[in-house]
């Protein structure tokens, strides 16, 4: 294995959900979006009792973590700890590749426009 891709991966391993705040602007998102996924990310870090940046942007530790809170207990409704949960699956899928929910099929880069091709198998 090359240096440059274990490089890479120690790189992933490192961002944050600060990080995904400060990717934000860069994403060519509609301004109210940029705003929902801010609040969804800070709103996640309270409920984790987290700064941002202390919280791994790692996919599959965050579904853990998540599905460990009630929202009631921090005083979120189940309709708004949902919206929180997809908007900060939307912020992380910015950042990082990510496969859709539920298709086995891994998809090998991140954004929309990709996520998209591998949902219809192309």
């Amino acid at each position: 294995m090359s240096s440059h891709l274990s490089s890479r991966d120690h790189q992933t391993r490192e961002i944050t959900l600060a990080d995904v705040i400060a990717a934000l602007p860069a994403a060519g998102l509609p301004e109210r979006r940029r705003q929902e996924i801010a609040s969804a990310l800070r709103t996640l870090a309270r409920a984790l009792d987290r700064p941002l940046e202390r919280i791994p942007a790692e996919p599959r530790q965050l579904s853990v973590r998540l599905k460990e809170i009630a929202p009631h207990a921090i005083g979120i409704s189940p309709r708004r700890w949902n919206n929180i949960r997809s908007l900060t699956r939307a912020g992380l899928a910015l950042v990082l590749p990510m496969s859709p929910g539920r298709n086995p099929t891994p998809c090998p880069q991140a954004g929309m426009r990709y996520r998209a091709s591998c949902n219809r198998g192309g």
